[in-house]
């Protein structure tokens, strides 16, 4: 019944396979594992994305610190070349026009100082003394030599020597730097301060050609030589020019980032305002404008010699395909499959939870289909055994009351109650009297398996001295031997061993084996019988010297009416039950029985119990 109940309830709460709700059951899961799998690879891929961004942020910024580093180095290198100039006229020693070519070209500014124009020396010229500097210029064999522009100020400069003196440097030779207003506060910012001081963006003399750059220039005061400078005032009156230098931006800066131009927009604003106007250089200035990015920016101030300039960094194409987004991609890539086979992993546990639910159904179906089956069988059989059991007993009940009867009436008339009988007459009282004997035997023994099978077989163990209990039965079938000319004798005992065990019923089983030992002897043999303990068992072995039990036969012993052969019904009587109780008390005691025979030799029956603790 609780089987019954169970599978009921197994069967009613599982989902059937085809329902909408099993087939949600069947995507959302690998739905959510594939969302979470594909996040959880997002998150993976953002992480390395930031990663990599992190790294080429710091070689972008690496960068910069070394542009900025390299362009103030190097102005920081002209500088010093302007002061070398200066000290060449502290000397006191004339500073001719073939003394200036040998102290440029001793410095080697083109090859040292990639991205100068040249280094120059502008002289003063008050406009009283005019005339007279053009002419010392022109005996130096220069005959078309002028200060331009032309005009009358109140005071004049001439570029008078410009190394390398060829090129578009002539176009400077005799310009007046002061005559034009970015230059001449640069000048004039140099006077008064006595620093290297850089001008303005400016448009160089030089720019002869089509290719016109913005430029500009840094100027170092020269004072008279041994006067005192101490103040603005007196630089002003101890002035006599300026040692100088003009650059053209795109060759300087060229000359300095030629290394950075790939990777790298630059671009230079005279000033902190980024206008067109003010714009100086931009190094992608020809290039197209999807070669620049914005993906990296950066802006920079940076004083040189007291000017400022402000300096605009940006990533270029070529440096954004220079990151490495390799692990990116595989993480991408890797995280997608992944996730896909676990969704698809899912599914497929799913579909199996599907057929194996459907199986379920199938399965619970089928076994409450069997269990109305078996119960319908198991009533059956149970209405079988009521009405086998109710039948034994009426059969016994009716058969013993006149067994008893006829057994007690024929006791009687074999006692001479009724007179003294004939011998022919008395043979066959004696006749009825054995039959109703073994008929009384079959009923006890019909009764004793039926008992056996409804459990009813009542025991009571209680420790026994078996050896006593042997010679009890032996005693008991003394009688019984006597009729077939056959004695008992016990060849082994052992005093004092006991066992847990219901004396009656190993009574019963023992009187069996020695009755069918009697039974199975030839007249005038005798039967052996022996008890003995072999480790935690005690044994009684039967051993009888009759026909033996054929060996086809053995495995049918302990069988219900089982008899070697019919025949032996007729000679020796039995029921052919009296073997197979004994064994089920045997078992229900938790021993053993069994036997050993050879035909035409005999055979031994032996029991085993365990023993008393």
């Amino acid at each position: 019944m609780a089987v019954s109940i169970m599978t009921d309830i197994t069967a009613t709460d599982l989902p059937q396979a085809d329902s909408p709700w099993t087939r949600s059951r069947v995507l959302l899961p690998s739905i959510g594992a594939l969302i979470v799998g594909l996040g959880l690879t997002f998150a993976v891929y953002q992480s390395a994305r930031h990663d990599n961004d992190e790294r080429a942020a710091q070689r972008f910024q690496t960068q910069i610190v070394e542009s900025r580093q390299a362009i103030v180095g190097r102005m920081a290198n002209y500088a010093q070349v302007l002061r070398s100039g200066v000290a060449l006229f502290d000397t006191g020693v004339e500073v001719t026009r073939v003394r200036w070519r040998d102290f440029v070209e001793g410095l080697r500014v083109t090859v040292a100082f990639p991205g100068i124009q040249g280094v120059g020396w502008s002289v003063l010229i008050k406009p009283e003394d005019l005339a007279a500097h053009v002419a010392a210029v022109k005996a130096e064999g220069f005959p078309a030599y002028s200060v331009r522009p032309e005009g009358r100020r109140e005071v004049y400069s001439a570029i008078v020597y410009l190394e390398p003196f060829g090129g578009r440097n002539l176009a400077a030779f005799g310009y007046d730097m002061l005559s034009e207003q970015t230059r001449r506060s640069a000048m004039a910012l140099a006077r008064d301060t006595g620093r290297t001081t850089a001008s303005g963006k400016v448009t160089l003399v030089q720019e002869i050609d089509a290719d016109r750059q913005a430029g500009f220039l840094m100027y170092l005061p020269v004072y008279r030589k041994g006067a005192v400078v101490s103040g603005v005032a007196e630089r002003r009156d101890s002035i006599v020019g300026y040692v100088y230098s003009p650059f053209r931006m795109n060759d300087l800066m060229e000359g300095i980032l030629g290394s950075y131009a790939g990777t790298a927009a630059l671009r230079i604003f005279d000033g902190a305002v980024m206008t067109d106007d003010n714009l100086m250089y931009d190094s992608h200035r020809k290039a197209a404008p999807d070669t620049v990015t914005t993906t990296h920016r950066r802006v920079e101030s940076i004083q040189l010699a007291d000017r400022l300039w402000t300096v605009e960094f940006r990533s270029t194409a070529a440096f954004d395909r220079s990151i490495d987004r390799t692990a990116e991609v595989l993480a991408l890539l890797a995280g997608s499959l992944a996730s896909l086979l676990l969704a698809a992993f899912v599914w497929a546990m799913a579909q199996a939870r599907t057929r194996a639910l459907a199986l379920a159904n199938e399965m619970t179906a089928d076994l409450k289909a069997s269990e109305a089956q078996l119960r319908t069988a198991m009533e059956a059989a149970q209405a079988a055994s009521r009405a086998k059991s109710e039948f034994i007993s009426t059969v016994s009940h009716e058969l013993r009351t006149p067994l008893t009867s006829i057994r007690g009436a024929l006791g009687l008339i074999a006692g001479g109650t009724a007179g003294a009988l004939e011998p022919r007459l008395k043979q066959m009282v004696e006749v009825a009297s054995r039959n109703a004997s073994r008929l009384s035997t079959l009923v006890n023994d019909i009764l004793d398996l039926q008992k056996i099978e409804a459990g009813q077989f009542d025991f009571s163990p209680t420790p026994i001295d078996l050896d006593s209990l042997v010679r009890q039965a032996v005693e008991g079938a003394a009688d019984y031997g006597r009729q077939f000319n056959v004695g008992y004798v016990v060849t082994e005992n052992a005093p004092g061993l006991k066992v847990k065990a219901d004396a009656e019923r190993i009574i019963q089983v023992l009187n069996n084996l020695l009755s069918n030992a009697a039974k199975f002897s030839n007249p005038g043999q005798t039967v052996e019988i022996a008890v003995a303990c072999k480790g935690a068992q005690a044994r009684v072995a039967v051993t009888d010297h009759g026909q033996g039990i054929p060996p086809e036969f053995h495995g049918q012993v302990f069988n219900r009416f089982a008899q070697a052969d019919s025949s032996d019904t007729r000679k020796f009587g039995g029921t052919g039950l009296g073997l197979a109780i004994s064994k089920a008390i045997i078992d229900a005691h938790g021993g053993s029985i069994g036997f050993e025979s050879q035909l035409g030799l005999g055979t031994k029956f032996w029991i085993e119990l365990g023993l008393a603790d």
